[in-house]
Order: structure tokens, then C-alpha cells, then sequence
């Protein structure tokens, strides 16, 4: 339920609760359209400070739900080659029509489409060049309940420019299920498991980018769960970020939306510039962010690196 819970709903119902208190009438009414609101209400506040500031590689990178009867690709294709992103990820690419699309972008020639990655649901495009991309091979947790799609890992070749040493980064491209009842809602936690545990697979010291539409909120305990386990953090640096799904479905303006896009990165990656990406007729609106590969050691920083907590 916390993937419907709006804040700013919740403090309008709880200002009127609070007016209905002070005037003695209307209490009963206004108590329950508080509670619920606030009924999937978990906000955790983030513990751990600023990001690590060490400078570095830029990567310009976002993430996009074209929703698959969408068909606006050329406000899309526009705003892709205006942002200049390095490296992107789209789901909902199910129809032929968005598989075609994204592989006419030829300032685009590395993604997943090429590379024999089928999966509908979660694609990576890049003009870096890749070393390997493949789909994750999931869990027995995760058989149990089918899923969309696997998750994609794209490698990127090491980055090394300005004369910095080379960057390893593994990028994840994710859509898991919307749980909307309590078979997805299994699938959808199952995803993020499967997910958390090919991360704690990976070399320390690799720089990690998670992106895509984790049909999740942040202030979901299945959210903060994966944060822990991974030791990646919140790009948006907020417990409250901008809307990114908007029910259009109910003719519902974006500010109404909620939060269940995200990208996350290792603590060696500085985010520099991060904010919504501009409408394009999705029912999601993008996430574009601009990340800084560091290359410092723990030693010099005095913050420790990515520690995944995996039980």
C-alpha cells in the first residue's frame, strides 16, 4: 500500500483533522480520513549524511518508463540527446514499436537489444562502450513467484579520462512488479532480493548505478531494506522526493503522483545534479542525474566504501 501513499495527502488529512478538533465537530469524519491516509505511512529519514564528495569521471545518466502504448518517441529522442546522457535505462520497451525506436538511436550503438538480452521490461542503452551485459539469472525465492522480467546488468568497459585511473561501473537496469496484490507484491520483493544478492556478488570497489522504475517508494520498509543490504544510497538525497508515476488514469495532475522511480549509487559516486526529466505522454516522468566517479581511497576519505549487509 505504501507505493499509493501520497504525503502531502496525508497532511492535508491531518490539518483537517486538526481543524476538526478545535471546532468539536466533524471529529469522527476527519479521524478516519486520517488514518486512512496515513495507513501505509513509513518514512524513514536518511542517516548517513551527504555523499561522498571525491570528485571525478562525469556520467550523465536517467532513467525512463515509456509505458508501452506510449508512442511519443521523438519528445523522448529529444530530450535524451539534450540531456547527453552517457548511459540510460527505459522499461515497459514490450512492443516492437519502442524496441525499434530505441535502436535507431545511433549516437546510441551499445544496449541490451543488441546484445541479446530479452528482456521487455528493462533495457540499457549507452554511448560508452559495454563489456559485457547480461540478465540476471534471479533465485529460487524469486521462482516461486514469476516476474515480468529479469533485471539487466550492463558492465561498462573502465572508464579512465583525464588521466584518472580506470572506473569499473556496474550498471542495473530494474522493473519489478507493481503490488498490487499479494502475489506481486511476493514478486516485487523477490526482484529486489535477487537484485541485492548480485550486488554483494560484485568486486569491492566497483561503482554501482541501480536505475529504473522499482514500483517502490521511499519511504517503503522493503525500499530501505535494499538500501541497507546493498549499501547504496538515494540519488535524490530526500526522504520526500518530486513525484515520478502520475495517475493519469484518473485524470490526476503529476504533483499528485508518487515517488517509485529511483536511481542508486555506491558510496564512491558523488551525484552532483539530479532531478526529473521533462514529460514526454508516460504515466512516469524520467530521472536524470549527473554522477561523479570517484576515485579516492577509504584511507584519504575516511568513509568507508560500498558494504553490503546481506543476512
Amino acid at each position: 500500500m505504501t507505493n499509493f501513499f501520497v504525503p502531502h495527502i496525508f497532511m492535508t488529512s491531518s490539518t483537517i483533522l486538526f481543524l476538526a478538533l478545535l471546532r468539536r465537530r466533524l471529529i469522527i469524519p476527519a479521524t478516519l480520513i486520517w488514518l486512512l491516509a496515513g495507513i501505509p505511512f513509513v518514512v524513514v529519514a536518511d542517516e548517513h549524511g551527504p555523499l561522498l564528495s571525491s570528485g571525478g569521471v562525469v556520467l550523465r545518466t536517467g532513467t525512463f518508463n515509456v509505458m508501452s502504448e506510449n508512442r511519443n518517441f521523438s519528445d523522448l529522442a529529444r530530450q535524451i540527446r539534450a540531456e547527453e546522457l552517457d548511459i540510460a535505462s527505459f522499461q515497459e520497451v514490450g512492443s516492437n514499436f519502442w524496441s525499434r525506436s530505441l535502436k535507431s538511436l545511433a549516437d546510441y550503438p551499445e544496449t541490451s537489444l543488441r546484445n541479446g538480452v530479452n528482456s521487455a521490461n528493462s533495457v540499457v542503452i549507452s554511448r560508452l562502450p559495454l563489456d559485457e551485459v547480461t540478465m540476471l539469472p534471479g533465485t529460487e525465492r524469486q521462482a516461486r513467484w514469476p516476474l515480468l522480467s529479469r533485471a539487466v546488468l550492463a558492465k561498462l568497459v573502465a572508464i579512465a579520462l583525464d588521466g584518472m585511473p580506470a572506473q569499473a561501473v556496474a550498471y542495473f537496469s530494474i522493473h519489478p512488479e507493481t503490488p498490487r496484490d499479494p502475489s506481486r507484491w511476493r514478486s516485487r520483493n523477490a526482484y529486489l532480493d535477487a537484485v541485492a544478492v548480485e550486488i554483494a556478488k560484485l568486486p569491492v570497489g566497483t561503482h554501482v548505478v541501480v536505475a529504473g522504475d522499482f514500483n517502490t517508494p521511499p519511504w517503503s520498509p522493503f525500499f530501505q531494506d535494499f538500501l541497507k543490504r546493498t549499501g547504496l544510497r538515494d540519488a535524490a538525497q530526500s526522504p520526500w522526493p518530486a513525484p515520478t508515476r502520475a495517475f493519469r488514469e484518473f485524470g490526476l495532475p503529476p504533483s499528485l503522483g508518487t515517488p517509485v522511480d529511483h536511481i542508486l549509487v555506491s558510496a564512491e559516486i558523488t551525484v552532483s545534479d539530479f532531478r526529473n526529466g521533462s514529460d514526454y505522454g508516460s504515466d512516469h516522468l524520467p530521472l536524470i542525474a549527473t554522477l561523479l566517479l570517484g576515485h579516492k581511497t577509504e584511507e584519504e576519505t575516511g568513509i568507508s566504501a560500498r558494504t553490503p549487509m546481506l543476512p
